[in-house]
């Protein structure tokens, strides 16, 4: 199964990405703990990569209680020491966004106990495209701040 995955990861490199496609998952979500294996698999070009959701990242250990204000709590330390703007700030969910150079994020974190969501709402500069199928990508570095804002969140969760 992994010489499969990677003669497909290989092939969709190669110019061919119809037959690379069909490895991905159909739900275009994912889970890994590390962005970076779904990122690598869905090169589009040399400066984007398939835009996925980030779906159920735990923050914090399940059983603690109080879990959703600490989650909330992590994100919001993670955010201010990554200098990301809270844009908006409800009790469920939150907006933030990253301005680096020209390039700017703008994303909505979706708080469930000890996990989140975050979703893609908009960017500059970060090649965003919609193609004809709804496929969407984006620049590689937008699933790099995520994870780092994930990671720095994780590690702001233990500290408290």
């Amino acid at each position: 199964m992994r010489s499969f995955r990677l003669f497909l990861c290989l092939a969709g490199l190669l110019a061919f990405p119809a037959l690379h496609a069909a490895a991905v998952k159909g739900d275009n979500v994912c889970t890994d703990d590390i962005y970076t294996n779904c990122a690598s698999e869905e090169r589009t070009s040399g400066r984007s990569t398939r835009l996925k959701p980030f779906r159920n990242m735990v923050i914090v250990a399940e059983n603690q209680e109080g879990a959703g204000k600490k989650t909330r709590a992590a994100i919001i330390d993670a955010a201010k020491r990554l200098k990301w703007k809270v844009i908006e700030d409800k009790p469920a969910r939150l907006r933030l966004q990253l301005d680096v150079r020209r390039h700017r994020a703008v994303i909505d974190i979706s708080i469930k106990d000890n996990s989140v969501d975050v979703d893609y709402v908009s960017s500059v500069n970060l090649n965003y495209e919609k193609d004809d199928k709804g496929y969407e990508s984006i620049h590689p570095n937008y699933h790099k701040w995520i994870q780092k804002l994930l990671k720095t969140a994780r590690k702001s969760a233990k500290s408290h």
